[in-house]
């Protein structure tokens, strides 16, 4: 009987519900992801397959990662401030104040997705970790970040 590790990316699209894919990743370096648009944020997991002879048992997921995001946050004051004299937005700023949410990030298609404690910006990881870094970013998020 043996025992493995895999490693997944689950990345998450927008829709009317925000549907996810999933797939076998080699690593979990969220500078390294190759981002297929229209993706608005991914994050990592492990899940364990236990071999015993020809049966695999596959574990739930762990080790799971907050969400990096593709977009702008914006604390609930910031939303307030940019868009409060905008009607389109009463909606999100009653609800991120109703629902006690305190940073969404909007996305590049213009949608606004609560963050959880944890959640960062890919541009934010980058700009927190690329001194850290000594291989290469992503070009493709490079360029997406200055967008």
């Amino acid at each position: 009987m043996g025992k493995i590790t895999k490693k997944y990316i689950e990345y998450l699209y927008p829709d009317l519900l925000c549907h996810k894919i999933t797939m076998e990743i080699k690593h979990n370096n969220p500078m390294k992801v190759n981002v297929i648009e229209p993706c608005v944020g991914f994050r990592f997991y492990e899940k364990e397959i236990v071999i015993n002879g020809k049966k695999r048992f596959k574990s739930k997921p762990k080790n799971i990662t907050n969400w990096f995001y593709i977009g702008k946050r914006f604390t609930f004051d910031e939303v307030q401030r940019c868009f409060g004299n905008n009607l389109k937005f009463v909606t999100l700023i009653n609800n991120m104040k109703g629902n006690n949410i305190s940073s969404i990030c909007m996305t590049e298609y213009g949608s606004f997705i609560p963050m959880k404690a944890g959640d960062m910006t890919l541009e934010e990881y980058i700009a927190e970790h690329s001194k850290e870094e000594k291989e290469t970013v992503n070009p493709t998020l490079s360029l997406k970040q200055n967008n």
